[in-house]
């Protein structure tokens, strides 16, 4: 189980890491499993859907794919439940942690306010 100092940091890690790009599903477990090793594959999974659960009802982040082209996303119009039972779902019908590119990616919930960041981020790296 991880501590609650070491959830905060995956809160904001999270928050942070949707306003430079798209972010897996994925990463969420990797981090976890990162900061608590001993963590148990349903504590990981259940840790996971709370975090998510959090964020998007907070209007945070917003669910779905980049688009074919990777520019930009495509937001599930969906309740936050049913974005919840599709992730607890897939995860369930994989019997593992998602890889990259299964189940569900995030992105900030205000993409205006990200679109300068992720511009200068590419700017830079040209």
């Amino acid at each position: 189980m991880i501590s609650v100092d070491d959830y905060r940091f995956l809160r904001e890690s999270l928050i942070e890491d949707t306003h430079h790009d798209f972010v897996g599903l994925w990463v969420i477990p990797k981090w976890i499993e990162s900061i608590a090793p001993a963590t148990e594959p349903e504590a990981v999974k259940s840790t996971t859907i709370r975090l998510v659960r959090e964020l998007l009802e907070e209007g945070l982040i917003r669910a779905g794919y980049p688009s074919d082209t990777g520019d930009e996303f495509v937001q599930w119009s969906v309740p936050v439940q049913q974005v919840l039972d599709h992730i607890n779902a897939e995860w369930s019908r994989l019997g593992r942690h998602p890889n990259i590119g299964e189940v569900v990616w995030f992105d900030v919930a205000t993409p205006q306010t990200a679109r300068g960041v992720r511009g200068a981020d590419k700017q830079a790296n040209d």
